[in-house]
């Protein structure tokens, strides 16, 4: 976990592109190039917001009393909507992704086993539910450390990335071979 500040006088686009799908907190799929983020992330290396980082908390400088305006506690829509207003202080508590490949040997019915919304935004699908019979319910019953869970999110299908729209297609495609390998990220606890 780590709390980036950010100073934007001028009140101009973060940059930030995230997914507010996740009711608690956001995943960033993109920051725009020439960016406040961006310029940010070039100053500062090693606290870097990019592309699968997760933002648990944004908290906004009240300028007027001096304390900060903590949206965290009223979810994802709450945090995307702040900033969205391009405040001129902004702090963010993030947390870095941990990444994992699974195998999957896929049953006649039930498929992948996932439920995912059905208008996903950004570069990955977000777990909502895990289906009985679905090959990821096998897999969680042989593998109690490594089990896929609700909020996960699947960023890869057979190596393949994309936008989620494109998820959605080979994630489709994939329910007609016998084995699939998802590529899942979730926060680092």
């Amino acid at each position: 976990e780590f709390t980036v500040s950010i100073d934007n006088p001028k009140k101009k686009a973060l940059g930030l592109e995230v997914d507010n799908l996740d009711p608690a907190k956001l995943f960033v799929f993109n920051v725009k190039k020439s960016s406040v983020m961006d310029r940010y992330n070039e100053e500062q290396p090693e606290n870097k917001i990019e592309a699968g980082c997760f933002i648990t908390g944004v908290t906004v400088a009240d300028d007027s009393k001096g304390d900060g305006k903590d949206s965290s506690s009223r979810g994802s829509q709450a945090m995307e909507k702040v900033l969205k207003k391009n405040p001129k202080q902004v702090s963010f508590v993030c947390k870095r992704a941990q990444m994992f490949r699974v195998p999957l040997s896929l049953p006649e019915r039930g498929g992948i086993g996932v439920q995912s919304p059905t208008h996903p935004v950004g570069n990955s699908l977000l777990i909502t539910e895990v289906k009985g019979n679905g090959a990821v319910e096998v897999w969680n019953d042989a593998n109690p450390d490594q089990i896929i869970e609700t909020w996960d999110r699947i960023v890869a299908i057979d190596g393949k990335s994309g936008k989620a729209a494109e998820l959605t297609k080979l994630a489709k495609a994939a329910q007609k071979s016998a084995n699939v390998v998802i590529t899942i990220v979730r926060i680092v606890s």
